[in-house]
């Protein structure tokens, strides 16, 4: 017959991992460059300036003017019908 016996073992667990190794690398590129620079120019341009001018025009003015004129009384059907003229506020 066969007998198994278990022994003790010290083992040191295996752990995978990695790791990063910092490497350094140069690359060449082309940079574009812009620079301010003054440059002078000449224009022509219009300019309208105003101006005062004195001109005379023909205005229409309607102005309210004072008029007298006679109506004929026709109060209270006529003069005799209320008593006179005077009766009724009418001269005629």
């Amino acid at each position: 017959y066969k007998v198994c016996h278990m022994v003790t073992e010290q083992k040191e667990p295996e752990v995978c991992y990695t790791v990063c190794k910092p490497v350094q690398k140069t690359r060449k590129y082309t940079v574009c460059h812009v620079e301010c620079q003054p440059e002078t120019k000449t224009i022509t341009y219009n300019v309208c300036v105003p101006h005062m001018v004195k001109k005379e025009i023909e205005v229409k003015v309607c102005h309210m003017v004072q008029k007298q004129i006679e109506v004929p009384c026709n109060c209270c059907g006529g003069c005799n019908s209320c008593g006179g003229c005077n009766s009724c506020g009418c001269e005629g």
